[in-house]
């Protein structure tokens, strides 16, 4: 039996996509090609915005015709109510149940074992998200907040660590709510310092992913900076937007100053932080003046890289019975010039690096390029000697061939 699975969107569709794989590999089946037929075809698929479910409704299409079964999960399949044959929708969520649905018999959950290059695995400890922004769905289709016991976290890592993946990820729908759901159970904070110390003698770096800026405690903080780099010097913050009017119309529960005060937090206890952002243009009742108060905030962080999303209406939600919509051509010329303030942004950031030492990991065949702890991009001078964590030192600072972030040049310390 061939199959294939597929997790387009965020984090947690991917960490789902390939628990999934993996339990079907290890119930005999083989994972097929990108191309060709296949017996089963499952999309974990992502329908945050219209734009994104318009791409979920293409992969399934495409699906459907190479496979001879699709199954629909991830958030389409707690939304969607029919799909074509030979389709089929689940709204379970967990790859587990999703296996014994296909009728595979109960088999040990595998660990993360990273990506297809071997660099990172990704781990996800919190389901759901019972926040209230005006422009989301997905409280609706993955409600509530639901962690992951922190034994099976602690397990999961370990494993990973000892298979010779040199990064964690620690990932979730609403990262920052892990353990409010469990009586007793460690915060995100707490859980950090429990994998440090899980994690010692091992050669491994963990990542944190987006964390909302309100979740970010002096706790948290205090855990990052003082682990000496084994967790990433980076945070990933939404801003959605740089003015409180839209951040109040997004629902968002934090100003402008709120936001700022954190960058801060993270900045006087890491001063070489990287921050990355997330940034929406176009949300309706954005005016001019708000939209360069955007851009203004953006620069002022000088973030190591910012994600540019232009609004789409995503039907049930309230943002899309708002009045003051953005033309579609305002919303564009918008999220061009947003593009260029976080290249130049970025750039400032890269430029602040050159010097320092770092630690990377480096990535490809030819180790020649990869990511600082900070999240900034890198090109080496010439090949490293190995793979795993190394220290550089940064020579310069160049403007990216791609969108999001500059990329610095290094040299193997």
């Amino acid at each position: 039996m061939k199959f294939r699975v597929f997790g387009p969107g965020c984090k947690a569709n991917r960490y789902d996509a390939r628990r999934l794989a993996a339990l079907l590999s290890s119930a005999g089946w083989q994972e097929a090609d990108p191309q060709g037929p296949v017996d089963l075809a499952v999309v974990f698929g992502c329908v945050v915005t219209g734009t994104a479910e318009a791409k979920t409704r293409r992969l399934v299409g495409k699906a459907l015709s190479d496979a001879s079964r699709v199954v629909v999960a991830g958030c389409a399949g707690r939304m969607w109510k029919d799909c074509p044959e030979p389709c089929t929708i689940t709204p379970e969520r967990d790859a587990v149940a999703i296996a014994h649905m296909l009728g595979i018999p109960d088999v040990d959950a595998p660990v993360a074992t990273g990506s297809s290059d071997r660099t990172r695995a990704v781990i996800k400890v919190q389901e759901g998200c019972p926040a209230g922004c005006s422009y989301c769905i997905v409280p609706k289709v993955r409600p509530g907040s639901v962690s992951v016991a922190p034994e099976a976290i602690l397990a999961e890592a370990k494993a990973a660590a000892a298979n010779g993946v040199p990064e964690i990820v620690i990932t979730g729908v609403h990262t920052g709510l892990y353990g409010a759901d469990i009586e007793g159970a460690p915060d995100l904070a707490a859980l950090l310092s429990m994998m440090l110390k899980t994690l010692a003698g091992y050669p491994v770096r963990i990542r944190l992913s987006s964390v909302e800026p309100m979740e970010v405690t002096a706790a948290l903080v205090e855990v990052m900076a003082g682990s000496a780099g084994r967790i990433a010097p980076f945070v990933h913050l939404p801003l959605q937007s740089g003015d409180n009017e839209v951040l109040k119309n997004m629902n968002r529960p934090y100003s402008v100053e709120d936001y700022m005060e954190t960058v801060n937090n993270v900045r006087s206890a890491m001063p070489l932080a990287g921050i990355g952002m997330d940034v929406m243009v176009g949300f309706p009742g954005e005016t001019d003046e708000a939209f360069e108060n955007t851009l203004q905030v953006v620069y002022e962080i000088q973030p190591v890289r910012v994600h540019v999303f232009t609004y789409s209406e995503r039907p049930g939600t309230a943002a899309a019975e708002m009045e003051g919509s953005v033309s579609a051509r305002e919303r564009r010329e918008r999220s061009h010039a947003a593009d260029a303030t976080a290249r130049s942004a970025s750039m400032a950031y890269a430029v602040s690096m050159t010097g320092r030492t770092v630690e990377v990991i480096p990535e490809g065949d030819a180790l020649e390029s990869g990511y600082t702890g900070e999240y900034a991009s890198i090109i080496a001078a010439r090949p490293f000697s190995g793979g795993g964590l190394r220290k550089a030192v940064v020579l310069s600072a160049a403007e990216a061939g791609q969108f999001p972030a500059a990329t610095v040049l290094v040299e193997e310390a």
